[in-house]
């Protein structure tokens, strides 16, 4: 059985893990939807990295953050990609798959 200061410190790294993910799962959500641009993210991103840069633990955390800035810097929005493929394939199922011929 553990004792209650290794709970403790457990649980802190859990929720720094848990929160990590979020921020990461949040942001790539965020610009999908079209919430936010990527640009937008990202400059948000960038001033949450420069803010916790504060030495020990805050440096950490903007190492990570960074982490989740390359993510979002790499994601590339299908929808945007190749002129609106989304509403391209919706047009396809009206018409049917036979007629992507003469869409294209």
């Amino acid at each position: 059985m553990i004792g209650p200061a290794e709970a403790n410190e457990t649980y802190r790294a859990a929720s720094a893990i848990a929160a990590f993910d979020a921020i990461q799962v949040a942001f790539a959500a965020i610009v999908k939807k079209g919430i936010l641009s990527k640009a937008e993210a990202e400059q948000i991103l960038r001033q949450a990295i420069e803010t916790i840069k504060t030495g020990g633990a805050g440096d950490q955390a903007a190492e990570l953050l960074a982490i989740a800035l390359e993510k979002i810097s790499k994601f590339e929005d299908k929808r945007r990609r190749g002129g609106l493929i989304l509403e391209d394939q919706a047009r396809r199922r009206a018409v049917g798959e036979n007629a992507a011929i003469f869409i294209d």
